[in-house]
């Protein structure tokens, strides 16, 4: 059975694209060997640790949709590393097919994401698979010529992927940045100010402000206690600049405006929207620079940037 669901999982991705006429070339399947051979060997990490006692336990999150998962694959008798397996080997799969429905070049994304997000995702499942759960929307919505359609589309894979992780509700929003014609840095400005204003106050001042803020969110969910264990201060800059520099990519991307002759790309012959894609991307990374003040307040929220990229 769990032979048989890697098996599933790992060649539904190529049948789809078989069907769509995009082709794979051998750098791509060396790349996903590679990562899955990486994901194999991932055991004895601390928070896998609390992820198998959580599994073994069902222990109730406060996330319906993660319990659900683990409910059906103990219910088919998956010990904890079937179950993380398959889950991993799904997001990753996920995330293969949407990079070949957004670019030409599959195997560049490949490695920029197993270079990063991918070695932290390998530790996270909940994320991994929220994450998988919104790119695939993204990549959905970037296909939409319906601006209501895409709206839809999007905000039901986001709440669908709350169930999972709660951080998805942070991007609910970022539909709405999407398509813009002309979209101006001024909430980034803002938000950078906000951001270097929290790096010089004084960190007694502001940790005594966010402990009680969590303390209240205390009274709903435990899961926040200790969130303010870590400020991150100068590295939580250090995120923001990051993000400046991928805003600053797709701007140029944007003005660079490079028309691309399908024609002569033999191995796809899938129409990709590239306006619509870095369109989005632009607006979606222009409403994330409202993260940029938690990353200086504490370093958990650093996963907000591993998801950007």
């Amino acid at each position: 059975m769990f032979i048989l669901s890697i098996i599933l999982l790992i060649l539904l991705p190529f049948a789809l694209l078989w069907l769509l006429k995009v082709r794979v070339n051998i750098g791509e399947i060396v790349v996903l060997i590679l990562m899955l051979l990486l994901l194999s060997s991932i055991t004895n990490l601390p928070d896998v640790d609390n992820y198998e006692l959580s599994y073994r336990l069902l222990l109730d999150r406060g996330e319906p949709g993660f319990l659900a998962v683990e409910s059906f694959f103990s219910s088919v008798n998956f010990s904890f590393y079937q179950f993380y397996m398959v889950c991993h080997v799904a997001c990753l799969m996920i995330v293969f097919l949407c990079i070949k429905l957004m670019s030409f070049d599959g195997t560049k994304c490949l490695l920029i994401y197993a270079f990063y997000p991918f070695i932290l995702d390998v530790i996270q499942i909940r994320n991994a698979l929220f994450m998988a759960l919104a790119l695939f929307a993204f990549t959905i919505c970037s296909y939409c010529k319906n601006r209501i359609i895409e709206c839809v589309v999007w905000i039901t894979f986001v709440l669908l992927a709350s169930t999972i992780h709660y951080s998805a509700y942070a991007y609910l929003p970022a539909v709405f940045f999407w398509n813009k014609k002309s979209l101006n840095l001024k909430l980034p400005m803002v938000m950078g100010v906000l951001t270097v204003f929290l790096i010089l106050i004084d960190g007694s001042s502001l940790m005594l402000i966010m402990q009680r803020v969590f303390s209240f969110l205390d009274t709903f969910d435990t899961k926040y206690d200790g969130y303010m264990e870590k400020r991150s201060s100068l590295g939580g800059f250090l995120m923001m600049f990051k993000s400046i520099l991928m805003i600053s990519i797709v701007w140029l991307a944007q003005k660079i405006n490079v028309e691309f002759d399908v024609k002569k790309k033999k191995s796809i012959y899938l129409k990709i929207p590239y306006e619509r894609i870095i369109g989005n991307t632009y607006g979606f990374l222009i409403y994330s620079s409202i993260f940029w003040p938690f990353y200086v307040i504490s370093a958990t929220f650093g996963r907000l940037m591993q998801n950007q990229l």
